[in-house]
């Protein structure tokens, strides 16, 4: 099972894209709930410790919830989850001492899931990581772009083969960056939606 979902969700927690190494198989509904789910594979995450621990101990008041009372979380793994529909990414390189990107619910039912989880997507080894990541693909990106206004400006670098090897070889970073196996890949691609919107 731990394998399966290792292959899955490419070795990233469900929730933060963090790896995970080994990580945890999460019960996104509650076992203790729905126990009739307990080896239902869409209701199996995989989870880092401190994501599916945090998202234990908070879902809807833990251990005094019923059935009757529990209200379903936002599923990052629904079909019809589009992460641009409930998050946004705030890039705040004077505010902040990570240069981060932050993860701010858009959406009602994204604040309700924060709050009912318990899951802290903004912890500080998250936004180290995702600054890390983001900042070198801001960076490849931006040279890039450098090199295609140069060669606007200077036509003849059409035809250079260094000029066209470099711009090949970052191209194939950027998109290798932007794989679905990447951590944080998809808040990288709330920040380009942002940037391209800016």
């Amino acid at each position: 099972m731990r394998q399966w979902l290792l292959g899955e969700f490419h070795e990233k927690c469900a929730y933060c894209e963090r790896r995970v190494g080994r990580g945890q198989v999460d019960h996104f509904m509650p076992m203790k709930l729905w126990p009739d789910r307990a080896n239902d594979w869409t209701n199996l995450r995989l989870s880092c410790s401190d994501c599916n621990t945090k998202y234990k101990r908070a879902m809807n008041g833990g251990n005094s919830l019923d059935r009757a009372q529990y209200r379903e979380p936002l599923d990052p793994c629904a079909p019809a989850y589009a992460p641009r529909t409930h998050l946004w990414a705030e890039f705040s390189p004077q505010s902040d001492p990570y240069g981060a990107v932050r993860l701010l619910p858009r959406t009602q039912v994204a604040m309700e899931t924060i709050a009912m989880t318990g899951l802290h997507l903004n912890r500080a080894e998250l936004l180290s990581d995702r600054a890390v990541k983001c900042g070198r693909y801001r960076s490849d990106s931006d040279r890039l772009k450098n090199l295609r206004h140069h060669e606007a400006a200077e036509p003849a670098l059409r035809k250079d083969p260094l000029h066209q090897q470099k711009k090949r070889d970052l191209l194939r970073r950027l998109v290798y960056q932007r794989g679905d196996c990447q951590e944080y890949v998809g808040v990288l691609r709330l920040l380009r939606e942002a940037r391209a919107k800016a």
